[in-house]
């Protein structure tokens, strides 16, 4: 090779040497400043250039190849391993750096609370309305008791999982199957309630389906802290003498809509649910307590109470004869005209 030959090589492999290393170093830059976080799911097995694939195809990054090379080039250098299929949250506008050592350290996981008090059916409304990717009727579907039955260490009387799926703030990776979802709240339930509570449940009267059934009838009628013991002391006195509970929220549970006002017509709606027409407690808890709420069904106030009813300030007005609880009744709407 003449001497001019070898320099003109030389040159253009410095020329492609130049190139590359421009091409990689704009490779490495955002996609675009201006983009805002996705989720991402990526594939596991299929090799880092499927990733690097997905990643440009959703314009997360500018190049694949780039991509693919500096993900080897970190996995040399143990900056990171292997990724499992999952979901990512990942922005255009990240560099892919970034990306790599940031976004890729952890499946995207979203926070979701359940107020105490919310049916299974709302749980499942506020499911299907995240991005966690489970349907309404997957976790319906899922949220029956012989989905966890060989995972806890209490039994169920009731098909569905209605009252033991525990009010809480939980973190889930998006994704996570609807069965994984229901397994871990029910768990929260059997840590916080069942194994905290063990010595009062088995000293109770009642089993702990119907302790967490009276704690649902709590849940649903108090509206300030103060009357929640009170009110489990009304029903553990009427269920002593046989009196029907005749509480409104088992009537709002039988009827296909919540209603803001019950009418007469309402309370004889045939259900075992109404406790206005069947005496002793409704087959099962109509919400999912709170702690405390199972607490006072736990430990009812002493009292000789049999009825309340709310006063304008949300508290109730409790009396012990019918005579005082057509007076407190007539007290209360008084107050609210």
């Amino acid at each position: 090779m003449s001497k001019r030959l070898f320099i003109i090589a030389i040159l253009l492999a410095l020329l492609v040497a130049a190139g590359s290393a421009f091409y990689y170093r704009w490779g490495l830059q955002p996609a675009d400043p201006d983009g805002e976080t996705r989720l991402i799911f990526l594939p596991q097995g299929e090799g880092i250039w499927a990733i690097a694939s997905v990643l440009r195809h959703e314009g997360i990054v500018r190049s694949a190849p780039v991509f693919y090379v500096a993900y080897r080039l970190h996995m040399r250098t143990g900056g990171v391993g292997e990724l499992p299929a999952s979901y990512f949250d990942i922005s255009p506008a990240d560099s892919v750096p970034t990306i790599i050592y940031s976004r890729l350290r952890e499946p995207a996981v979203r926070r979701i609370t359940f107020p105490e008090g919310f049916t299974l059916k709302q749980i499942a409304d506020r499911i299907a309305a995240s991005d966690l990717l489970i349907s309404r009727q997957a976790f319906v579907e899922a949220a029956r008791a012989d989905t966890v039955k060989d995972l806890v260490l209490f039994s169920f009387e009731s098909d569905d999982l209605e009252g033991y799926l525990f009010p809480d703030t939980y973190e889930f990776a998006v994704g996570t199957p609807a069965y994984e979802v229901v397994s871990v709240m029910v768990n929260n339930f059997e840590l916080k309630v069942v194994e905290n509570n063990q010595p009062q449940i088995a000293n109770s009267p009642y089993s702990l389906h119907e302790l967490v059934t009276i704690a649902s009838l709590i849940e649903r009628e108090a509206r300030v802290d103060k009357d929640r013991r009170l009110i489990s002391s009304v029903i553990y006195n009427r269920l002593r003498r046989g009196m029907k509970l005749q509480i409104d929220a088992t009537v709002q549970h039988a009827l296909p809509e919540h209603k803001e006002r019950l009418l007469h017509s309402d309370l004889r709606v045939e259900s075992p649910y109404n406790t206005y027409l069947h005496a002793g407690l409704p087959p099962g808890p109509i919400c999912n307590p709170g702690l405390a709420c199972l607490e006072a069904a736990l430990s009812p106030a002493e009292t000789d109470y049999l009825y309340y009813v709310v006063g304008a300030d949300g508290a109730h007005i409790f009396s012990k004869t019918y005579p005082e609880h057509l007076l407190a009744i007539g007290k209360a709407r008084r107050a609210t005209r």
